[in-house]
């Protein structure tokens, strides 16, 4: 889940620059497609600015999703990422709301498969101007997408020594980690927690504001939110 920052100049001899703003935002930054959930989804982009926006969206394939090797590939063949995005490109009036669909085209897997929807806009032309530079600063997004397998379960082995807590998720699917807690012994001065997102075979570590008492997670695994206390 990401706001990424476009940069188009016009050179010349003087410089003046307009203030980074979003212009437009998306009805959801993740997208979590459960393994019973219909083979579409759909995504709103939402007009913030008084002009009209032109928007292209790309799908990037996400692998090695959460490790240092992580790889992010772009991907122009819906038949090969296994998914299409329609339309991935559009004119966005002032005020206007429009649909963005994604539509999975091939089974689920045996693990999750993990996209990075980018949302951004393009400069369809550039005033002329006379001695001067401008500079726009363009806002989009890059919004999470989670395709959960068929029968896709999380299984969260923990190891906590002192103040630390080490989670692993042995399970095919991710967990994420919501509305961390920890009390201390006396079940007061409670404390929020780090939360994440454990892919499948991944191991989280974090360290806890107390030794004693139970770190509470509300945990969603594509079906439905359980506490877990470690």
């Amino acid at each position: 889940m990401k706001r990424i920052l476009y940069i188009t100049a016009m050179l010349a001899t003087v410089v003046y620059a307009t203030p980074a703003s979003a212009e437009f935002i998306l009805s959801e930054m993740i997208v979590d497609i459960a393994p019973d959930a219909p083979r579409q989804h759909d995504i709103e982009i939402i007009s913030q600015g008084k002009d009209t926006q032109y928007i292209a969206m790309e799908t990037i394939m996400v692998e090695n999703p959460g490790l240092s090797n992580e790889k992010h590939t772009t991907m122009t063949d819906p038949q090969k990422s296994g998914l299409l995005i329609t339309p991935n490109k559009m004119a966005l009036a002032p005020n206007a709301r429009k649909t963005v669909r994604l539509l999975l085209l091939h089974p689920q897997g045996e693990s999750d498969e993990v996209y990075r929807l980018v949302v951004k806009p393009v400069i369809q032309g550039v005033e002329e101007t006379k001695n001067r530079m401008a500079l726009k600063l363009l806002v989009g997004y890059e919004a999470l997408v989670v395709v959960r397998p068929k029968d896709g379960k999380i299984d969260i082995n923990a190891e906590r020594k002192g103040t630390s807590l080490k989670l692993t998720n042995k399970g095919n699917t991710n967990a994420s980690l919501q509305f961390g807690q920890q009390c201390d012994n006396t079940g007061s001065n409670c404390k929020d927690l780090n939360v994440t997102r454990i892919y499948a075979g991944q191991t989280w570590a974090t360290t806890l504001p107390y030794l004693d008492g139970a770190a509470k997670f509300q945990i969603f695994d594509g079906k439905e939110m359980k506490e877990y206390a470690f």
